[in-house]
């Protein structure tokens, strides 16, 4: 630990490292309890918010191996509890989801989803990871189809289409 000390405690800013030398954690203490900060692995930042008894706690960020912000919000005892996810896979031309999760990390909520171009493909509210409710859906040829999607299966109920180009 190379910081600020108090009565043999860890206190104010520091920065704690591994028995190899690098970064682990960097931020504020309390009473030798890591507060407010950033957690890094294999020297690449992970998590930075704030924490309780050297957990995850109130508000903060998760970061990924590329160093892309993938959960933005509420913590409590280590585990996400709510906010905005942007979740990254590569499936039929979809590459990534931004919206509300739920603790479980699925789709719930408003979200967005982006094709391979970086463009808005659909655009609606989500229920346990499948469509659910209002949304839309733009294809690259230009056509918007408004409609409605129910549970279970999370299908699109096609309402209105329209041509437009983007």
């Amino acid at each position: 630990y190379k910081g600020n000390w108090e009565n043999d405690l860890r206190q104010g800013e520091g920065t704690f490292f591994n028995e190899f030398g690098e970064i682990v954690k960097h931020g504020n203490w309390n009473q030798n309890f890591f507060v407010q900060g950033t957690l890094f692995e294999n020297e690449k930042k992970k998590f930075k918010g704030t924490f309780l008894n050297d957990k995850k706690e109130g508000e903060g960020v998760e970061y990924d191996d590329f160093q892309r912000e993938i959960r933005n919000g509420i913590w409590k005892n280590d585990h996400f509890i709510s906010g905005i996810a942007t979740i990254y896979y590569r499936c039929e031309n979809i590459i990534y989801y931004k919206g509300q999760v739920n603790d479980k990390n699925q789709k719930h909520g408003f979200g967005t989803q982006y094709d391979s171009s970086g463009k808005v493909f659909y655009e609606g509210n989500y229920k346990e990871n499948k469509k659910h409710g209002y949304g839309m859906i733009l294809t690259t040829s230009g056509l918007v189809s408004l409609g409605s999607a129910v549970l279970p299966t999370g299908r699109f109920l096609l309402m209105l289409s329209l041509a437009w180009r983007r």
